[in-house]
């Protein structure tokens, strides 16, 4: 029996009150207004109080407002370089450098990236607001980033890899902002071009960068019982990206829609091979096109996926929770199979260089170099003349 008070009401139990998190500082709904709030002290020393920044939810009633949210994180970015004045950036134009890297961060965990990706475009995004946060984002061009560069090879903290990975990091962060309007695009438009800004293979070497770590091929034994340990779905992500030599990041993205079970031929190809562009790719920035081939073995790989596929923009690799899988729950899942499976630890990523291998030891590197998609042979000889009559005869006979 429930115990009551002396007023003879029974308790209630107070429910928690409705946050999001915005750079750390909780955003506060209030209940009378509908609005959110941060609970700030009003300068050094001073007692707190409510900062609004708009209505709370979005127009259902059921998300919070990405508007309000974008605002916010402005907001608090400037609020924090004010030193905790009261501020109110309302207007884009102006904006820092730091204020778009803030509100980039902020957009990565709201859309749920991984942790591990989010960690690395922080890393990313801090280096350029380190010399530059303070700057007009306006202003921030090929020489600044250029500079950013130097300035990282001189830490030698990365390789050379790494280090072109995270310029390639800021870029899409000012990508996004120009698409916000927070930019000109022409700002962003300056920095897709990579030659010139990344650090060459001679500069990594002046700069007595590490070099980078030797990627292995995945044998063929530790692969099947690895794929023992993963569910059906990881399995058939396993063996497919082996097959195809996809990134794990382009196969992720499949859906029924986005394949074309009758692509056009060109002269010579032979017929029953299907393709999939996915939508973002390592390249897309820079506009290239991305083809991926399956033959005759990955469609029966992918066959028990598109039968049970709920519409043409299902994800064909789902988790538990049937929602698509991310690159990092698919690493974090095969490691945890190599442990179950007593095998040696490998990445998604090895599976890559795992099918240029095998490719590469049937029709040379020019069908390495066709299949993966490499611009030049000494890209290609990294793992193992783009024509994709090549590409589907390939695909009809080992994809």
């Amino acid at each position: 029996m429930t115990k009551t008070p002396r007023s003879g009401r029974a308790h209630k139990s107070k429910a928690a009150p409705i946050q999001w998190p915005i750079l750390g500082e909780p955003l506060r709904f209030h209940v009378g207004s509908g609005q959110g709030y941060f609970l700030l002290p009003a300068g050094p020393g001073q007692p707190k109080r409510r900062y609004y920044q708009g209505q709370f939810f979005d127009e259902g009633g059921n998300e919070p407002s990405s508007r309000t949210l974008d605002r916010a994180a402005r907001w608090l970015a400037a609020y924090r370089r004010a030193g905790g004045a009261p501020v109110d950036p309302e207007d884009a134009e102006g904006v820092t450098l730091a204020e778009v890297a803030d509100r980039f961060l902020v957009g990565l965990e709201r859309r749920g990236e991984s942790d591990s990706e989010q960690t690395h475009y922080r890393i990313a995004l801090g280096q350029a607001v380190e010399s530059f946060g303070r700057s007009p984002a306006a202003t921030f061009g090929r020489a600044e980033l250029r500079a950013v560069a130097v300035e990282m090879a001189r830490s030698k903290r990365w390789g050379r890899r790494t280090l072109n990975a995270y310029l390639q990091r800021i870029r899409r962060a000012m990508r996004e902002a120009a698409h916000q309007g927070l930019v000109p695009i022409a700002v962003s438009a300056q920095l897709a071009d990579p030659k010139g800004i990344n650090l060459s293979a001679r500069e990594a070497r002046s700069f007595d960068l590490p070099a980078p770590r030797d990627v292995r091929p995945v044998s063929a034994a530790v692969i099947d019982a690895t794929c023992e340990e993963l569910s059906e779905s990881l399995a058939a992500l396993v063996r497919l990206q082996r097959l195809t030599g996809a990134r794990c990041g382009e196969l992720v993205q499949l859906t029924p829609g986005l394949i074309e079970r009758n692509p056009e031929l060109p002269p010579g190809a032979p017929a029953g091979v299907w393709t999939f562009q996915p939508p973002e790719h390592k390249t897309s920035d820079r506009g290239q096109s991305r083809t991926i081939y399956l033959g005759p073995e990955a469609q029966r790989v992918v066959a028990p996926m598109l039968i049970r596929a709920s519409g043409q923009n299902d994800p064909l690799f789902k988790t538990p929770a049937g929602t698509a899988y991310s690159t990092h729950s698919v690493t974090q899942a095969i490691k945890r199979a190599c442990a179950r499976a007593g095998v040696e630890r490998w990445t998604a990523h090895r599976l890559r260089h795992t099918a240029a291998t095998e490719i590469r030891r049937r029709y040379g590197i020019e069908g390495s170099r066709v299949m993966l998609e490499h611009s030049d042979a000494a890209t290609t000889s990294i793992y193992a003349e783009r024509d994709r009559a090549a590409a589907f005869k390939i695909a009809s006979e080992v994809g």
